[in-house]
């Protein structure tokens, strides 16, 4: 039955290679046509706005320092760990996309 195991059968080598060539296409059509067209991280820098918009709509002006520590630490905790998988994963086209587009806003 070792054998017979998922991770040495010939069918999944393959599906692996059919599904990484398909991933990766996904990928490059993904940020040509949506919201990642003009920043690489649309999450963090929504949240970002809120963390300036909420404080201001209600008064406060304590969102700025927020923002100010927020996106310093975001880019060395969380981004570069990111975006190094997603280079590792998507090789050329993930390079491509990073020269094309910057990692806060375009």
């Amino acid at each position: 039955m070792l054998f017979l195991s998922r991770e040495k059968s010939w069918r999944s080598v393959l599906c692996k290679s059919v599904r990484n060539r398909c991933c990766k296409r996904r990928f490059i059509a993904l940020f040509r046509i949506t919201v990642y067209r003009f920043t690489r991280n649309p999450i963090y820098l929504g949240m970002a706005f809120m963390l300036i918009g909420f404080p201001l709509a209600f008064g406060n002006v304590w969102g700025i320092p927020l923002v100010a520590a927020f996106i310093p630490l975001m880019n060395n905790l969380v981004i570069r760990h990111e975006e190094a998988y997603l280079e590792k994963k998507f090789g050329e086209a993930c390079t491509g996309y990073k020269s094309r587009v910057r990692r806060w806003l375009s």
